[in-house]
């Protein structure tokens, strides 16, 4: 287990691109020495505004998409 951090880091560093899912873990990358550009923040969520949309379509009111 002690070698497995030193590992982590030269594999991010070493990267030629790192992708995360929060802004947090990018900062932490950041901090290790990756550089800002090798990182891509790819958020884990739904944008409710693109479902939002979809449901207030004639389409979406027809099948009952929001009835719950």
């Amino acid at each position: 287990m002690s070698q497995q951090r030193p590992r982590q880091n030269r594999c991010v560093t070493n990267a030629a691109h790192v992708i995360t899912v929060v802004e947090e873990a990018k900062d932490r990358l950041v901090a290790k020495g990756v550089l800002p550009n090798k990182i891509t923040v790819l958020p884990n969520t739904v944008d409710l505004d693109k479902f939002l949309a979809v449901a207030a379509q004639p389409t979406s009111r027809h099948w009952d998409v929001m009835a719950q």
